[in-house]
């Protein structure tokens, strides 16, 4: 095991410890994956499975309410959690296989190379939703995006039974990849607008998850301008983000620590799961 991840220093939620050469690109190994899935045997002993949980918070949510909860990020095992690794996507996908019935998994792929503070990097627009890809950093949070959602398809395609969320910045590039979308349409999963701020969220943070759930009235969430200029968030915007004279905007050291999800929106979550959990899941 290499002593360090390799890491980019305006993106520290991406990282592997594996070298490029080396990367297991799983789109190119559906026919495997299916049949991994289809010969599996086990136990299916996890009532949840947290996908990229560094801060174990949203695991910790069902734990404490006596489910079996299993957290999956490279930060708590560098070599079975390296999703970039064909150990660590296999390992993914034996968690997700070992789900019981009508469990659930949560998923927060690494937004950093997505969205608008690092736009100058990852230089996605419309037309190429994959970004720079002679950037190093890009082409890796491209490669852990790909995988995450081939995860996410064998999750949805083998076990059904269960529910799943995938969370990200509503001004997130990732689900507008093609195998994203693709994944979107050929599961008929919602995408809801929720704001993160308003369970507790130092800012209003506004937040697209995508579900398989039938309702979602309990974390759909919308701000108000009221809301939005209170002096709460306006003073907690000088702690997150500084602009400078040219009215740019650049993320402070403390804008990492957004990534850890309120207690509030971790209990709304798993109290719409268990809502959900009494009406009959999509086949």
């Amino acid at each position: 095991m290499p002593k360090s991840s390799k890491k980019s220093s305006k993106c520290m939620d991406t990282a592997t410890a594996a070298d490029e050469a080396s990367w297991y690109r799983s789109e190119d190994d559906w026919p495997t994956i299916r049949d991994f899935c289809k010969s599996w045997q086990g136990n299916r002993d996890l009532g949840m499975v947290s996908v990229f949980d560094r801060s174990l918070k949203m695991c910790n949510e069902w734990a404490n309410h006596g489910h079996a909860a299993y957290a999956y990020d490279i930060s708590h095992n560098g070599v079975n959690m390296d999703i970039c690794t064909r150990v660590g996507f296999y390992f993914l996908l034996s968690l997700l296989l070992r789900m019981a019935p009508g469990s659930f998994s949560m998923w927060a792929p690494p937004c950093s190379l997505f969205i608008f503070l690092t736009s100058s990097l990852h230089r996605r627009h419309v037309f190429g939703a994959a970004g720079d890809v002679t950037q190093f950093a890009v082409r890796l949070s491209n490669l852990i995006s790909s995988n995450c959602a081939m995860a996410l398809k064998a999750a949805l395609k083998f076990r059904p039974d269960c529910h799943v969320v995938v969370e990200q910045p509503s001004g997130s590039w990732l689900f507008k990849a093609d195998v994203w979308k693709e994944i979107i349409q050929g599961f008929w999963l919602k995408k809801t607008l929720t704001y993160q701020g308003l369970f507790g969220g130092p800012l209003p943070k506004p937040t697209h998850l995508l579900h398989s759930f039938a309702a979602d009235g309990l974390f759909a969430r919308k701000l108000t301008k009221k809301l939005r200029e209170s002096k709460k968030f306006k003073k907690a915007q000088k702690i997150y983000y500084v602009k400078d004279q040219a009215g740019s905007v650049t993320g402070t050291k403390m804008l990492t620590t957004l990534s850890v999800y309120p207690k509030r929106f971790t209990s709304v979550i798993y109290k719409a799961w268990v809502a959900n959990s009494r009406q009959p899941l999509a086949a």
